[in-house]
């Protein structure tokens, strides 16, 4: 069975943020482009792509630890 592959699009919802943001991303080096890429710039990410997508925002912008705990 194939992995589950997501456009561009999918995988910065899946991370919470916008495509433009992760195109962004991606030319400052903040995160690698996907592997697999097809010729007229079409990018698919796998999971293991999204949760480096995840890991960048939650760096980003770290949930506060809630008080008490």
């Amino acid at each position: 069975m194939s992995p589950k592959l997501y456009t561009t699009r999918e995988a910065a919802e899946q991370a919470g943020v916008s495509r433009q943001t992760v195109q962004a991303w991606i030319k400052a080096g903040r995160v690698k482009a996907p592997e697999i890429t097809l010729p007229v710039g079409i990018r698919f990410w796998t999971k293991d792509d999204v949760a480096q997508l995840k890991r960048v925002e939650h760096k980003r912008f770290p949930r506060k630890a809630k008080a008490g705990k």
